[in-house]
């Protein structure tokens, strides 16, 4: 069965489409974290510290900075 060009690429798509929506690790995450916080993007690093919390509720790490990045911003 072949599939004409237009379906192949719907489906290249949709498949590119569910890999960038791809949730990223934890460790990703704290890296991402370390970068915001170096940027002094404190309410950024928030956001990815608990998405890495919700994924791996152990790291202390994470936490940690967490508790910075809130008191950094004030919160």
């Amino acid at each position: 069965m072949k599939l004409n060009s237009g379906v192949a690429g719907s489906l290249l798509m949709l498949v590119l489409g569910l890999v960038a929506c791809a949730p990223e690790s934890a460790e990703s995450q704290m890296a991402a974290a370390r970068t915001a916080m170096g940027k002094r993007e404190f309410k950024a690093a928030e956001v990815h510290l608990k998405t890495a919390l919700q994924q791996d509720s152990s790291l202390k790490e994470a936490r940690l900075l967490l508790a910075q990045a809130l008191l950094e911003a004030g919160d």
